[in-house]
């Protein structure tokens, strides 16, 4: 199953294939640098910049309405917005990185780009000290 929705995404562009490439382009040269700001921004506890950081990734993934990367961002805005960071260490945050790979690499099977070089960068190695409850908080329940 495809991470994005092409079809969705230049509808909302009226058509203009030209566009979405550029703004995959754009994405794939913001992404990374996001990501490394809200992982340093999750490291120094600073909730007002993981809020920052992960509202921007927010709006780069929904560009291209791949919708599992919007949820997991909006779920980490939440917490974020709370104060509340725990949900960043219980695998979230490895799982919003995962969705942000996994468009660029669709990117890359559409040619659009090519996809930089990873910097391997990790999240802080606390997830032992994560607990079910921290992670369900944000969840919505029916």
């Amino acid at each position: 199953m495809s991470e994005i929705d092409v079809e969705r995404a230049l509808k909302a562009l009226d058509g203009n294939t030209a566009l979405l490439k550029d703004l995959a382009i754009m994405f794939n040269e913001d992404a990374p640098v996001l990501l490394e700001e809200l992982k340093n921004a999750v490291k120094g506890n600073h909730p007002m910049n993981v809020r920052s950081a992960v509202h921007s990734l927010k709006g780069l993934i929904a560009t291209f309405y791949a919708k599992t990367g919007v949820d997991i961002a909006q779920r980490l805005e939440d917490a974020a917005a709370a104060g509340e960071l725990d949900l960043f260490y219980c695998g979230e945050l490895d799982r919003l990185e995962e969705c942000i790979h996994s468009v660029q690499g669709e990117f890359e099977k559409l040619g659009w780009v090519t996809r930089p070089r990873s910097t391997n960068s990790r999240r802080p190695d606390d997830a032992a000290d994560c607990r079910p409850e921290d992670a369900l908080k944000f969840i919505p329940q029916p």
